[in-house]
């Protein structure tokens, strides 16, 4: 269909066409050779708040699906099912379905959903997750509508795509991020925040190569306590960041910046889908073709085809905004976690959130 055909739609067929394609910016592109569809999609446009409310589910998926929901507890005494045990999150991890046509293989849901916007205004927020587009406990100023809806869609691709069954397994042999003696599970997660209740970007998380050179021609003293600085500023917004998305504070107590040897280099700072592009998805696919039988690799062609397409999905939700990046737990206690973030919106972070698994 020519620009021109698709301009002469009716609202209501843009609008299914936006839905089914789930990519505002193709057709944010395409709008600008049409008024109609200019107005029809712009950022303010009543089309997008109809697509949140019609189109997008943010209600919890029934029973559980991932340990991070119900079944990961903090084992902080070493006693391992004491009742003095916490859950990591409360109240707990939930996986939603977003876009509401998609294919979740399982029924359990594409991504992780938190929705704190009152816990991070100042409040409680205990309940299940509220409908998209609706305010939990004291109302907050809301996010517009185009990017939660762009978000939606961008979370529930990389969702479907990481919960693919076919990659699963090479995604748990193959992901590196973070620790390099254990095994990754990630899982795309986000987490709803109030505008206000989480600064962003954080304080201080910039690259290391910015640590060294605002550190050049000063003493070694000096260059001591920038570091410092850096690792208390990058530890205080991951708890923030934690907390906003209910971990109780057991599990935001301990945060490292330990990473795999294949991810040296990489901090929070740097743009998101660069650092997950270097450290994941060339590492992946350079991984399935080598030659280790044992491993069931080389993998085949639709199995590398298939990683590839998930790691393309993640890198478009992380997009080119500043990263956070940080561990959390230690081998003394679980859970042990890893997280990649991004704030996408006012009120909204992304990323991913991974199960660190001793080998």
């Amino acid at each position: 269909m020519d620009a021109v055909g698709f301009c002469a739609l009716f609202p209501e067929l843009i609008e299914r066409i936006l839905y089914h394609v789930a990519d505002p910016t193709s057709l944010r592109s395409v709008s600008r050779t049409c008024r109609g569809l200019a107005a029809a999609t712009a950022r303010d446009a009543p089309l997008w708040r109809a697509l949140l409310a019609g189109r997008v589910d943010l209600t919890p998926r029934p029973g559980p699906a991932t340990g991070w929901e119900t079944e990961f507890f903090c084992f902080w005494d070493g006693s391992y099912g004491d009742p003095t045990d916490e859950v990591a999150f409360a109240p707990p991890l939930r996986r939603v379905r977003g876009l509401t046509d998609v294919d979740d293989h399982d029924g359990a849901g594409t991504f992780l959903y938190a929705d704190n916007r009152a816990r991070s205004a100042g409040g409680t927020n205990n309940g299940p997750a509220p409908a998209a587009g609706s305010e939990a406990g004291t109302p907050v100023a809301e996010d517009d509508a185009h990017s939660l809806y762009a978000a939606m869609a961008a979370l529930t691709t990389a969702g479907a795509a990481l919960r693919d069954p076919t990659i699963y397994d090479a995604y748990g042999s193959a992901f590196s991020l973070w620790w390099s003696e254990s095994s990754t599970v990630p899982q795309v997660w986000a987490v709803r925040v109030a505008p206000t209740g989480l600064p962003w970007p954080p304080a201080g998380a910039v690259s290391g190569a910015a640590v060294s050179a605002a550190t050049t021609n000063v003493d070694e003293a000096a260059e001591m306590a920038a570091a410092r600085a850096l690792h208390a500023a990058e530890t205080a917004a991951a708890q923030a960041l934690l907390a906003a998305a209910g971990a109780t504070p057991p599990a935001a107590a301990y945060i490292t910046d330990d990473l795999s040897e294949e991810a040296i280099g990489a901090a929070s700072g740097q743009p998101a889908a660069a650092l997950f592009r270097r450290a994941v998805s060339e590492y992946m696919a350079e991984k399935l073709v080598s030659v280790e039988p044992e491993l069931g690799r080389p993998a085949p062609a639709d199995v590398r085809a298939r990683v590839a397409a998930a790691n393309a999905a993640v890198e478009a939700l992380l997009g080119d905004r500043p990263a956070l990046l940080f561990c959390f737990g230690s081998d003394a206690m679980l859970p042990v976690g890893g997280v990649l973030a991004v704030r996408w919106s006012a009120t909204l972070v992304v990323g991913l959130l991974a199960e660190l698994l001793y080998s």
